[in-house]
């Protein structure tokens, strides 16, 4: 019904008599008074305004900010944790005094650009040297552009796994002024006792100054450089200007909601989509009754289940404010005997937590008893991802930590707070008061802040960027063979059918060719074809022998190498003609004797030309018994040798010039057609080098391959390259290789006999890779 002009005027008086006259106000549409004082600080001039990073000491290694001095370590995550690590981390809070602020950030960001540099400078040095092609440069620029077109989100549609580099930094403030002459040194003093403390627990720290500050804090507070996929700025400290002042964009337009921050410019009309990056902070609710340090590794992800990972960018904190002992301990004394007293009382019987709560206290004094402390402490995790993700994002951190028994939940019109307390050096006497008056900071030992401390990675790989992997949970690990300083470099992939042996393998193939290696492939099954044509590489396959005329003769490559003459070599050529006499049965010494005989009579007489067949001509009629007549055991000898000759099956091989070269920087051989030639493989059992597998050619030129890797090699465990002056000038370069290989399962039943154990066939692929490497007396 359509009120009257007089019914409106009368309706207007009275909102007007009892706004203005009587003072109620009505709430609709207006911002709660910590909104409002939130956004007053950061809608002028930015989220600078919050922040207290004033100057860097780099002489002693301090901050001095506008109410404090601090410190602060960038340490490497462990990948695990024991109880032994657990009992040395306890004593880091001994030497600590009260009222010192101690936290641990652990950052989980998509900033990768100087490892992904440091993977490209590995080829860029070999392409420069001319060790290898530009194909390997831009097949690993390609890599990385692709991982970056997926910054701050899932690489996979409908998943949670992202890429990230897991950081974590741990800082000790103390409220205070650089003017003060004592806490500056009692600071200095305490910096290298805990860096000692943290090395005893196998955390190596580095001492972070403001470029190290700069770097951590830049994406935090900037989060639209972690969704850009652009490089990383180059940013640097200033010493003219206060570090708070270099830690945001210019330009920085912030929003303070209720249940997040936004960052970046909204959207002009309701049509347009909001692409606003969004910070939401959590705290925790309720902590597990019950944690190990162990436990504390899921906190940055399940490692078994992808539905349990952060799907953007995150900063877990941990807070731990040390207290006075001699005031907190008896406290908490008083406190266990009236809980025993009412543990013991009547109405015990009816308020069953009275008992638990005594049981507390017990553990409580017993963590006293045992060099424990009092302290508070308190837990943020910060979320960071597109405003339309956020809600996802945020139901997964909240399944991510339920699974770890933790209780969070958004800290709504405290999300400032929780930005500046999630923040390094900021948990000063003042900040302190704060959270306990928000309720977020909570009493606990010692012991729980170091079984709760968020101080678990992933293993970030060993060695030089190689090959470039990544860890269940998102971390990108960086691998090298010829880390390991024990030596010993072989490589064996292992796993069932289909779970990706040949993909790691073709992996570690393209890697070492992209920094310079030669590598030899020996597979069955052409999973290496495609990868070698690719590269370019020389690809020997056993078609018929009308198809692709392949002689694999090894007397024509007998003293091609100025290091090995002929009676050098015949120590494996002898046992390569015997074990074509005899694949099945071993020989006598006699045997062994006559076909040495016959080796070194063809060769006298035919050099490189010798052939299975003449030495089969020569054990026929040349050898002769005590009585003149020609010797039975050679001529035995010599129809056994039957099948490598050229009326045999597999003489078309073996009878000619060699017609393969072997001195390319990428070779594959592939026996596919070999692999049911038994009596060919055996041949090849006692032929090849340790470690590769038992297949026909492969035992013959496998020889080949390793003999010519092995040429002047000095298998040093540490891998240099010879700089291009030692190049110019012929300093010697030496060779290092190692062996990789990756079995399939045999679908050919072994045959066995009584004189020797079953020949195996050809069940899987390997390849051998050698680098260069600069030779140093």
């Amino acid at each position: 019904m359509q009120k009257t002009m007089m019914e409106q005027l009368k309706g207007a008086a009275s909102r007007f008599w009892d706004q203005t006259v009587l003072g109620n106000t009505p709430d609709v549409g207006k911002n709660p008074a910590p909104l409002d004082a939130a956004n007053e600080l950061t809608k002028v001039y930015g989220l600078h305004n919050i922040l207290r990073y004033d100057q860097f000491d780099p002489e002693r290694e301090l901050f001095y900010n506008d109410n404090s001095v601090a410190f602060a370590f960038e340490v490497l995550a462990q990948t695990g944790a024991d109880d032994e690590m657990a009992n040395r981390l306890a004593t880091l809070f001994t030497p600590i005094p009260p009222h010192f602020g101690v936290q641990w950030c652990l950052f989980g960001s998509p900033i990768l650009d100087q490892q992904y540099q440091a993977y490209k400078d590995q080829r860029h040095i070999a392409v420069d040297r001319g060790e290898t092609s530009s194909f390997f440069l831009e097949l690993a620029e390609r890599r990385i552009n692709y991982i970056r077109r997926t910054s701050g989100r899932p690489l996979f549609p409908n998943d949670n796994f992202m890429i990230k580099n897991i950081r974590l930094m741990i800082s000790v403030t103390k409220a205070g002024s650089h003017t003060d002459s004592k806490l500056v040194e009692e600071m200095t003093e305490l910096r290298e006792t805990i860096r000692a403390s943290l090395r005893t627990a196998n955390l190596p720290a580095y001492t972070m100054n403001a470029d190290g500050l700069i770097d951590f804090l830049w994406p935090i507070l900037n989060p639209e450089v972690m969704f850009n996929g652009q490089p990383f700025p180059a940013l640097g400290y200033d010493e003219g200007k206060p570090l708070k002042h270099q830690l945001t964009d210019f330009g920085q337009h912030v929003r303070v909601k209720a249940d997040e921050i936004l960052f970046g410019m909204p959207p002009a009309s309701e049509d347009e989509e909001d692409t606003r990056i969004s910070m939401r902070g959590f705290g925790v609710l309720q902590y597990p009754q019950k944690k190990e340090l162990w436990e504390m590794a899921n906190i940055i992800g399940s490692f078994f289940d992808d539905g349990l990972q952060y799907p953007c960018p995150f900063v877990v904190t941990g807070g731990v404010f040390t207290l006075d002992p001699n005031i907190v301990d008896s406290k908490a004394q008083l406190k266990s005997a009236r809980a025993k007293m009412n543990a013991k009382s009547k109405m015990a019987e009816y308020q069953p937590e009275l008992a638990t709560q005594a049981q507390d206290w017990d553990i409580v004094m017993h963590q006293l008893n045992n060099g424990g402390s009092m302290c508070e402490m308190y837990h943020t995790l910060l979320l960071i991802a597109p405003r339309s993700q956020m809600n996802r994002s945020s139901q997964i951190a909240l399944n991510v930590w339920r699974n770890e028994r933790f209780t969070i939940t958004p800290l709504k019109l405290l999300q400032l707070a929780t930005l500046y307390s999630s923040l390094p050096m900021t948990l000063t006497e003042t900040a302190r008061e704060d959270l306990k008056k928000l309720r977020l900071i909570t009493t606990k030992t010692t012991v729980n802040a170091v079984d709760m401390a968020p101080i678990i990675g992933e293993w970030k790989g060993a060695g030089d960027p190689v090959m470039l992997f990544f860890g269940r949970r998102g971390s990108p690990t960086f691998l090298d063979f010829y880390s390991n300083q024990q030596g010993n470099y072989n490589v064996f992939v292992a796993g069932v059918s289909g779970s990706g042996k040949s993909v790691a393998m073709n992996e570690i193939v393209s890697a070492y060719r992209g920094i310079g290696a030669r590598v030899w492939v020996i597979d069955v099954g052409r999973s290496y074809q495609n990868l070698i044509r690719l590269q370019k590489g020389t690809f020997i396959e056993f078609t018929p022998f009308a198809k692709n005329p392949l002689c694999i003769n090894p007397f024509s490559w007998v003293g091609t190498d100025n290091e090995l003459d002929f009676k050098a070599e015949m120590r494996l050529l002898k046992p390569m003609i015997g074990r074509m006499a005899s694949p099945n049965a071993p020989l006598t010494e006699f045997q062994y004797s006559l076909i040495a005989e016959a080796i070194t009579a063809v060769w006298k007489d035919y050099g490189p030309e010798t052939t299975p067949t003449k030495i089969r001509d020569f054990l026929l009629d040349k050898i002769k018994n005590e009585s003149g007549g020609v010797e039975r055991v050679a001529y035995e000898l010599a129809k056994q040798l039957q099948p490598f000759t050229t009326e045999g099956i597999y003489g078309e091989y073996f009878n000619g010039p060699a017609n393969i070269s072997l001195d390319g920087d990428m070779i594959g051989l592939e026996l596919e057609e070999l692999k049911n030639a038994l009596s060919c493989a055996a041949w090849c059992s006692s032929c090849s080098p340790a470690g590769l597998p038992t297949t026909c050619t492969c035992r013959a030129i496998a020889r080949r391959f390793v003999s010519s890797m092995r040429r002047g090699s000095s298998w040093a465990p540490t891998r240099k390259r010879p700089s291009s002056s030692k190049r110019a000038t012929g300093a010697p370069v030496s060779t290092t290789g190692f062996s990789a290989s990756a079995p399939r399962a045999s679908k050919t039943p072994s045959r066995t006999t009584p004189a020797r154990p079953p020949t195996p066939t050809p069940t899987g692929n390997s390849f051998c890779a050698r680098t260069r490497r600069t030779w140093r007396s």
